[in-house]
């Protein structure tokens, strides 16, 4: 990837944030996928009150790797988009497996938003000591909205178990 500089980054530090955001993009998808595997799963359908969150996040982490992606071209970088095999080798986010209770898919969706959590704080970091504000501003929203969502799920969880 050849890129000479990104506003006033040394070209370094620019390959450096482009590889993370392009591996937290990857993570983005995997973690897409879970939320819709989530959202279609029939056993969730007693639980109705959870199909609108999920449809909401669905959409909601859809906008947030197009702004990934976004991003990426703003670098002049052209993002990366592996076949699904690769994502899931590659992805820090683990995929979901099938869930035979509610209990166990939210949990399963909490652990997969802390492990996406984990990744946005890590390229944030590292936005951050290199001092590249837009892409700082863009991983601190989605850190925000990552942290509401556990909350949501968190509450969610506590209702069922009641």
């Amino acid at each position: 990837m050849k890129l000479t500089r990104f506003h006033s980054l040394p070209s370094s530090d620019a390959e450096e944030l482009v590889t993370q955001l392009d591996s937290l993009l990857l993570d983005y998808q995997v973690y897409g996928n879970n939320v819709r595997r989530l959202h279609w799963d029939r056993k969730l359908r007693p639980w109705l009150h959870l199909t609108p969150k999920l449809h909401l996040l669905d959409r909601s982490t859809q906008e947030n790797t197009r702004q990934i992606a976004e991003q990426l071209l703003a670098m002049g970088h052209t993002p990366s988009i592996p076949d699904a095999q690769f994502a899931l080798v590659r992805s820090k986010v683990q995929p979901m497996l099938a869930a035979d209770t509610p209990n166990e898919a939210i949990t399963a969706l909490i652990r997969s938003t802390y492990e996406l959590l984990d990744q946005v704080h890590a390229v944030w970091q590292l936005a951050n000591s290199i001092q590249e504000p837009a892409t700082m501003q863009i991983l601190g929203n989605l850190a925000m909205q990552l942290r509401f969502v556990i909350h949501v799920f968190q509450g969610s969880r506590s209702v069922m178990n009641n």
